[in-house]
């Protein structure tokens, strides 16, 4: 196989994985549902607004409805609560000293300290701890 057949498959899996871990699925078969409830309204003789209104009102889900409805709902039993406990630090905060950091000494010392006026023009050249 080809390097992008085997990226291509690595990407549809991936991104189906992250559809089923945030529940993406039941979305999209929640969709189908709705759509073929529609159209079997139209096809039964409604109009387009009625079978709208009928679709979405919640007294006419088709099967499909309900076994994502159910799909979608937690089971009572699995959802225990855990008890809540406290975290605590491993270390005392109040060991800690908080000081201002140091300066370090500049790695190239000044090889030009009288002040410039700005009537001077600049030295030709720059000095190289200017630069640097």
């Amino acid at each position: 196989m080809s390097l992008f057949v085997v990226g291509a498959l690595s990407r549809l899996v991936l991104v189906s994985l992250l559809m089923v871990s945030i529940s993406l699925h039941l979305v999209c078969l929640q969709v189908v549902a709705w759509s073929g409830m529609w159209v079997g309204f139209v096809r039964q003789g409604d109009q387009v607004g009625q079978a709208f209104h009928k679709t979405f009102d919640g007294k006419h889900a088709c099967r499909l409805c309900s076994f994502v409805k159910s799909c979608s709902q937690p089971s009572s039993g699995t959802d225990e609560k855990l008890p809540i406990q406290k975290l605590e630090l491993a270390v005392d905060a109040s060991s800690f000293r908080w000081e201002r950091p140091r300066l370090q000494p500049s790695v190239h010392p000044p090889a030009y300290h009288r002040w410039i006026s700005h009537s001077e023009t600049p030295p030709v050249p720059p000095p190289r701890w200017i630069v640097a």
